[in-house]
């Protein structure tokens, strides 16, 4: 029987960036047919892969809701709990489609937005409260008193699990995660049930990659989208941008940046920048995901703490974090210890046991 595989993300450079090897292997088979659906367009990049699948944007007639309709998917892949994923995750259980959610980078929790950002988004932040209505309506609970539920958890730091955790039909039917840590995080900060959904261990794919040797640099920095989403103000990163210049002048430094990365926050100050993820002397960043290819090679890793924004005691554990970032020029000499990781990010299973994982269904 063939199966008919609806994945979806807010942002379709995210497939590209997360998931390119699995959709590859789907198509490869020749027994499925999956539509990737997105509501913001990829970047060139992403788009020159992109174009061998077949693709849905939503819109204002083409809704979540008229797509899965069409399509009539036998399962709906997401990778995250954000509203729009919610949504999406409630209606497909309501018709009885399997759900599944892969873990895309490292979740860390409540992570406060610019109140300017909503200004700047309006018509996303109202898509997002109409979303938050028929979740209410879906799950026989007050549409209003649940639009005011995913208020305060995404935008007070409320605890999702005390708040909605009694909703079955918010939970996917199985998670795919990089290691034992992620099971209890989605217990606890979701409140999801092991009675109901069922977790999969499939490690970190990054750690199949290695650092690309064809230059020696000192420094790389690990870019994140910490402004382009809101999450810090403009001062903020451009005190990050000072301190690379900084140290740029010191040492050759390299920007890894980020698939949505705004560019020329660092062009703009003559830093380098580039997709690949260089052999460098030190890693330098916040709390990326993909810090964990150099601590997993045993590489020196430098945190900058920034205000509002909590680093996971695994990365601390295995990095120095550099508290007096903003006034210094260059790193000090210090010594490193890394721990194992093994619990946060494991190695990766191949990409037709996680193909098997997904599809199959639970004994």
């Amino acid at each position: 029987m063939n199966q008919r595989i609806l994945f979806y993300d807010i942002n379709a450079t995210n497939f590209y960036k997360y998931i390119p090897y699995l959709l590859e292997h789907f198509d490869s088979l020749g027994n499925c047919e999956i539509l990737l659906v997105y509501d913001e367009n990829p970047n060139d990049q992403a788009k020159a892969f992109l174009n061998k699948f077949k693709t849905q944007k939503v819109g204002f007639s083409n809704t979540i809701k008229k797509i899965v309709k069409d399509f009539n998917p036998s399962h709906v892949v997401v990778n995250a709990q954000r509203i729009p994923d919610t949504y999406l995750i409630s209606y497909s259980k309501s018709l009885g489609i399997k759900t599944v959610m892969i873990q895309h980078g490292m979740y860390n929790g409540f992570l406060e937005r610019n109140k300017s950002m909503y200004l700047l988004k309006l018509l996303k932040a109202i898509k997002y409260l109409i979303y938050s209505l028929k979740i209410g309506y879906i799950i026989g609970a007050n549409p209003i008193f649940t639009a005011v539920k995913f208020v305060k958890i995404f935008q007070f730091g409320n605890s999702y699990k005390k708040l909605l955790g009694k909703h079955d039909l918010l939970f996917v039917d199985k998670i795919q995660v990089y290691g034992n840590y992620w099971i209890d995080y989605h217990k606890s900060f979701f409140g999801y049930k092991t009675e109901n959904t069922e977790f999969q261990i499939i490690g970190y794919h990054e750690l199949n990659k290695d650092f690309n040797n064809s230059k020696k640099i000192k420094y790389c920095y690990i870019a994140q989208t910490l402004f382009e989403d809101g999450r810090i103000e403009r001062d903020s990163i451009d005190e990050v941008v000072e301190f690379l210049t900084r140290l740029n002048k010191t040492g050759s430094l390299i920007v890894k940046r980020h698939p949505r990365s705004n560019d020329s926050l660092y062009l703009s100050k003559g830093l380098e920048i580039t997709d690949e993820l260089y052999d460098a002397d030190f890693y330098i960043g916040h709390y990326s995901s993909l810090l964990a290819l150099p601590i997993f090679k045993r590489k020196k890793i430098i945190l900058l703490p920034l205000k509002n924004h909590i680093i996971p005691s695994y990365f601390i554990e295995n990095s120095y974090l550099f508290s007096d970032w903003k006034i210094n020029n260059e790193i000090p000499n210090l010594n490193f210890e890394n721990n194992s990781i093994e619990n946060i990010f494991s190695k990766p299973v191949s990409v037709q046991k996680q193909y098997e994982l997904l599809i199959q269904s639970k004994q």
